[in-house]
């Protein structure tokens, strides 16, 4: 599951497959959620976007929405107004629906 989430402000993904270079930081990151505290300490580097945290026993890959829009142009799109499109620097673009849940 991969979530671009707009009240995060960490991105943090838990597959080790999608990051290069995950090396620890030396430093303890306290994530806070619905279910409780965690932490990490390790990260890695996400092909095409930068550095993120990662964390092998999360349970989904989360985008903060204020870090991507740091980093590329936002628009909402679709005629419910439920999905953000994504316009990267090469052209590409990466839509993100509105979860059902």
């Amino acid at each position: 599951m991969d979530l671009l989430d707009n009240q995060s402000t960490i991105d943090v993904f838990q597959n080790r497959r999608l990051l290069k270079s995950i090396r620890d930081t030396g430093k303890t990151l306290k994530i806070h959620c619905n279910v409780g505290i965690t932490s990490a300490s390790l990260v890695g580097s996400l092909a095409g976007y930068g550095k993120v945290w990662f964390h092998p026993k999360g349970i989904a890959y989360i985008l903060s929405l204020s870090k991507v829009n740091d980093r590329y142009r936002g628009t909402v799109g679709s005629k419910n107004w439920n999905e953000l499109v994504v316009h990267k620097n090469n052209g590409a673009i990466q839509i993100f629906s509105e979860s059902k849940q």
